[in-house]
């Protein structure tokens, strides 16, 4: 269904286009401004630049009455300052402030109500500082829907071209376009489909004191099996501990010289940091320990060697963009996280090469929509986490299909409310955390059922001692209860 409204949609919108560009040459070649050269210049520079297609779960009706306004300042808020103007016959202007200071005026040039197509036309002046190559350039955007009839479902194909007399565009330009098609149509999603109000989960019903306690004694139970099973990672457990304490805002319950002391004494000659004392190197326990000076207020701290971890970590970038774990060189996108979180908190990016951490990341996306380990893995809940965060701190999201991806995050959702890992799995509390996490990074976040999500997690704890288990009933894990903190 989806693959045939695409074709459909192409070839309408290429046939408007078409027409539109035949028009614009017949203008052209009776104006005495305008040389038979420069027409066919502009008719090259006219064809589809940028396009894109969204599906919607709301009646054409509802979707056509919100886009049919253009009112870019709803739609596109983080971008957009101000809209004036609400013609909507061809000719109507808007004219629109973006948050940079700038102003445009949009000239609507066709809307049909019978075909759910709007189209409009805007220039953008010559920007020196982007581009010292490009020049002042015109596009013409067209929006069309068409109805899917099952669930009453809406497709929408948006395409974009540009009208430049040399041809000199901006290099950025179809990076651009893309980012602001997808924040509008996020936006119109929430228009049509507000986020309900999250769930209150008060201290009566979240256990906060309990957990606080709970966190705090992992400390004292050194003679537990459970304490020397986990020596090899205890710097990621502690990092977990005081991240959880510190949205509880109980962070001054720990003891934090001690902790910031007992961190910096994991720091090894080659400037990373071991899992514990005496333990080899690791980025993960490298990004575990910035992390915990970060939160302590300890990053400056005089005895943490900054540019010894930042090269550490630099180091172990490989040709291909992808990160080694350690010096005995197992890949994983987890790697690649650790490295850019590390760095960009360091302040350190400039030593590695981001696009091309951002490549790697990206060609480890599968067919279902996810990411896995190393390319051509299994996608995972925790991997997808590490994925979308490296690639947020690359500034680099607009390498992510976010409908696709939202899908297979949201279709983690179980009957119980809770999250799982992979299809056909259990419910695992701690995939609160990692599919959450991931769905707010590319604005899906109202795509899965947050209420039954919040009572998942509630009825998850343990109400005596504290802690959250992976399922209710289940034992408490230490992890389980970090995460959904």
């Amino acid at each position: 269904m989806g693959s045939t409204s695409f074709v459909g949609n192409s070839f309408i919108s290429h046939e408007i286009l078409s027409r539109a560009v035949t028009t614009y040459i017949v203008l052209c070649k009776n104006s005495w401004w305008v040389t038979h050269q420069q027409a066919g210049v502009m008719a090259q520079a006219l064809a589809p630049e940028s396009s894109e297609s969204f599906v919607i779960q709301t009646p054409i009706a509802s979707v056509w009455k919100v886009v049919r306004a253009l009112q870019f300042d709803q739609l596109l808020p983080d971008i957009v300052s101000n809209c004036e103007g609400s013609g909507a016959s061809p000719g109507a202007t808007r004219e629109v402030r973006y948050r940079d200071g700038s102003v445009t005026t949009l000239e609507l040039q066709s809307v049909s109500d019978t075909r759910h197509a709007v189209s409009w036309k805007s220039t953008v002046p010559k920007d020196d500082s982007a581009d010292a190559q490009a020049e002042e350039y015109t596009a013409i955007d067209t929006i069309e829907l068409s109805p899917i009839t099952t669930k009453n479902t809406t497709f929408v194909h948006w395409t974009t071209a540009f009208e430049c007399v040399n041809g000199n565009l901006p290099a950025s330009l179809k990076k651009t376009c893309r980012s602001v098609k997808r924040s509008f149509v996020w936006h119109l999603r929430r228009a049509l489909k507000p986020i309900p109000p999250r769930p209150s989960i008060g201290d009566q019903i979240f256990y906060n004191d309990l957990h606080q306690r709970y966190v705090e004694s992992l400390g004292y139970k050194t003679d537990s099996f459970s304490f020397w099973a986990t020596d090899h990672l205890r710097m990621s457990g502690i990092y977990w501990g005081m991240a959880a304490m510190s949205l509880m805002n109980a962070e001054t319950r720990m003891d934090t010289k001690a902790i910031v002391a007992w961190v910096l004494s994991c720091q090894n000659k080659d400037g990373g940091f071991g899992g514990n004392l005496g333990h080899d190197s690791h980025i993960l326990y490298a990004l575990s320990a910035v992390q915990i000076l970060a939160i302590c207020n300890a990053e400056h701290h005089p005895r943490f060697d900054r540019d010894g971890c930042a090269r550490y970590v630099a180091a172990l970038q490989q040709p291909d963009g992808s990160f080694f774990g350690d010096k005995w060189g197992e890949v994983d996108t987890r790697f690649s996280y650790c490295g850019l979180s590390c760095l960009s908190l360091l302040g350190k990016l400039d030593l590695i090469d981001v696009p091309k951490a951002a490549q790697f990341v990206s060609r480890c996306h599968n067919l279902d929509g996810g990411f896995g380990a190393v390319p051509g893995a299994e996608s995972h809940a925790g991997q997808i986490f590490t994925c979308v965060g490296a690639l947020a701190i690359a500034h680099s999201l607009d390498l992510i299909d976010a409908d696709a991806l939202g899908w297979w995050l949201c279709e983690r959702q179980v009957d119980s409310g809770g999250l799982n890992g992979r299809p056909e799995k259990q419910a695992d509390v701690c995939y609160s955390w990692w599919v959450l996490s991931s769905l707010a990074a590319i604005g899906r976040i109202g795509w899965i059922n947050e209420e039954k999500l919040a009572d998942f997690i509630v009825r998850c704890q343990d109400d005596i001692k504290g802690g959250i288990a992976d399922r209710p009933d289940d034992e408490v894990r230490n992890s389980a209860c970090l995460k959904c903190c």
